[in-house]
């Protein structure tokens, strides 16, 4: 049996310029007592020699040594089954071993924790893992002497500066554990084997976790933001001896989510500091408006960080007066008003608005309750009408999505057949939000104009006789429209369409009423009410008296808005009787900082339209609402004509932007 000398060597040679050959890690096998003893990528298993850590899915080979090594009888130095001892089974010579060295890369640990396994080997003079042909002990030291030798995992068990490696076996391993932290060498010896020497590295370890990145303060619901922890011992970056995860968690809990990359695409609750490295990034996006408390939480310590986050939704209410008169016998117009956005928006072109404007009429100015909005500044919501004998109440909402979404504009006192987009939109991912106004009497063609994006770059407005446009074409990443016409039939209440691609859960409807009819019609026949009972279909609605369907709904224009990950959206329905004119419904909750509210229909007046059952010819009044998210779990609808029953469907889409 061959002994070891005993050997430390401080770690002063450098490595520059060092040619070495390959561990053969992968083909190299150690003892093992259980699965723990061996590093990734191998499997603690018996092929024949007993327990061995060995590369993953390695077979016995018939061409391998026998465990026992020797036939009885046979000379020492001969391997059984005939085989010469300087052969392998693979045909290739080997020689004796000549050397040990290390089968494990260098290791970082905290001062006095335990390493992960180190392995030895030995080998011959061509670098070749080679077997010995007697047990062959091992003595291990360390330089400085501070460095402590096991045989267990976790360095359970009393200390050792001896190994053995066992007949016909080519490796043995250990582990170890060095303090106080500093640059340590562990020397192997065998003689007459050449010994093997590695750097061991010994660190203290950290003892906190601070956020090295400040978020803009405040900062856009929805923005993706880069955040980076760093491990510290008193006050300084510490690396960390191994990869160490970091959990992530925010207050509220839904209000912010994290992601691994800089598109916030890919969701994650931790990050992983790496062995030997003092940080990691990862990104935030805070949704919920308010102070959104980010906390970074590692084995060592823990770091909080707060994100003040602007609301991605804006809502609130303006009002029209009535015209006033004058002293001098004329009169004082109220055609147009300003509402305060507060906060403002960063960044107009990013954000869309929806407005659902409700009169209560007095005479045959119906231009009282067409009002059209617009998002001027990043302050102001400007709303327009043409006529003012009555007030007109606006509910507005405005949405800010930092990243995926453009809004394109177009705002004129007339209607023009085309509108031209300065950007073109891919139409599988935009939509239209329109809003008219008309001086008129008659609640027909004009007041029901049709705005379609048809190409990519355009928008085709009909019919061109309104007296005022407001358009919005909001491109957003992610969204998924599918657009169609369909009509409702003379006789008919009710018009299906079917086949459609089947879409998520969290789709939305908007639609367009029009007609061709320049004439006075009856305005249940007209008022026309979307819902989607199915992934695959829209059914369109109106009341079903004699009256009502006696003409056809020429066309209504749709778009199904698919918002998959964008949005959690809910539809719901409220009915009115005559004489109604509110109603608390009650949804499942929702973050009210990001929750738009619409109803389905863009039929006059922005998207708060239902049906209703009136069957005269002005109070197209009665079929507008006004839907106003009160609460978290209450959406109360109100409209300012209620003589008729009416119904309306709407959605509650809570944004993930």
């Amino acid at each position: 049996m061959r002994r070891v000398l005993l050997r430390a060597w401080p770690l002063l040679v450098s490595l520059a310029g060092c040619e070495c050959s390959p561990f053969g890690v992968e083909t190299t096998r150690f003892v093992c007592a259980a699965q723990a003893d061996c590093i990734e990528g191998f499997e603690c298993v018996d092929l024949g020699n007993g327990l061995e850590c060995v590369a993953n899915g390695t077979q016995a080979d018939a061409g391998e040594v026998d465990a026992g090594g020797l036939d009885a009888g046979q000379d020492a130095g001969e391997v059984d089954a005939g085989v010469d001892a300087g052969a392998s089974d693979a045909g290739v010579d080997a020689g004796a071993p000549v050397a040990l060295r290390f089968a494990t890369a260098a290791q970082t640990l905290v001062a006095g924790a335990c390493s992960q396994i180190i392995a030895l080997e030995t080998v011959d003079d061509a670098g070749m893992v080679t077997p010995v042909t007697a047990a062959t002990d091992v003595q291990l030291s360390g330089a400085p002497a501070s460095v402590t030798f096991y045989t267990a995992s976790n360095c359970a068990g009393a200390a050792t500066t001896t190994l053995t490696i066992g007949a016909n076996l080519t490796s043995v391993s250990f582990y170890a554990s060095a303090t106080p932290a500093g640059a340590f060498t562990v020397t192997a010896d065998a003689p007459p084997l050449s010994g093997a020497t590695q750097a061991l590295t010994a660190l203290n370890a950290p003892t906190s976790l601070v956020f090295t990145t400040t978020a803009p303060d405040p900062v856009r619901g929805g923005t993706c933001l880069a955040a980076t922890v760093e491990a510290r011992r008193s006050g300084m970056a510490t690396p960390v001896a191994g990869s160490t995860t970091v959990g992530l968690s925010a207050a509220p809990s839904a209000g912010t989510r994290f992601y691994s990359d800089g598109s916030c695409t890919t969701s994650t609750t931790s990050v992983t500091i790496t062995g030997g490295s003092t940080a990691a990034t990862f990104f935030v996006k805070p949704l919920t408006a308010g102070a959104n408390v980010i906390t970074a939480a590692a084995p060592f310590g823990s770091a909080n960080q707060t994100v003040n986050t602007t609301q991605v939704v804006r809502r609130g209410q303006c009002s029209f007066p009535t015209r006033m008169a004058l002293p001098d016998g004329g009169t004082q117009g109220a055609l147009s008003i300003n509402c305060p956005v507060s906060p403002s928006v960063n960044d107009v072109n990013a954000s869309f608005s929806l407005s659902q404007a409700t009169a209560a009429l007095s005479g045959s100015e119906l231009g009282v309750a067409e009002v059209r909005c617009r998002l001027s500044s990043p302050s102001n919501l400007a709303c327009w009408r043409r006529e003012d004998a009555d007030t007109a109440q606006v509910h507005w909402q405005v949405a800010e999505v930092p990243q995926g979404l453009l809004t394109q504009r177009s705002t004129a006192f007339n209607c023009p057949p085309t509108i031209p987009l300065t950007t073109p939109v891919d139409p599988v991912h935009a939509f239209v939000i329109k809003t008219v106004t008309n001086a008129t009497a008659t609640f027909d063609d004009e007041d029901m104009a049709v705005a379609e994006l048809t190409a990519p770059n355009l928008v085709t407005l009909t019919p061109t006789q309104c007296n005022g446009h407001d358009v919005q074409v909001v491109a957003w990443d992610g969204v998924t429209v599918t657009r169609g016409m369909a009509i409702v039939p003379a006789g008919m209440a009710t018009a299906t369409v079917s086949g459609l691609a089947a879409a998520s859960g969290e789709r939305a409807l908007l639609m367009q009423p029009g007609t061709a009819f320049n004439a006075s019609r009856i305005i249940c026949a007209s008022t026309v009410r979307g819902a989607m009972p199915t992934a695959t279909s829209i059914v369109l609605t109106r009341a079903g008296d004699p009256n009502c369907v006696a003409l056809e709904m020429e066309r209504v224009l749709y778009e199904r808005l698919d918002f998959g990950g964008k949005a959690v959206v809910r539809e719901y329905t409220a009915s009115f009787t005559a004489g109604d004119l509110s109603d608390p419904v009650t949804i499942s909750p929702v973050d009210t900082s990001r929750t738009l509210v619409f109803s389905g229909s863009q039929l006059a007046g922005g998207q708060g339209a239902g049906e209703t059952n009136h069957d005269g010819v002005f109070r197209f009044t009665e079929a507008l609402f006004r839907t106003v998210l009160t609460n978290a779990t209450t959406v109360t609808v109100t409209r300012d004509d209620a003589s008729s029953a009416a119904l309306i469907t709407f959605y509650v889409a809570e944004l993930v932007p």
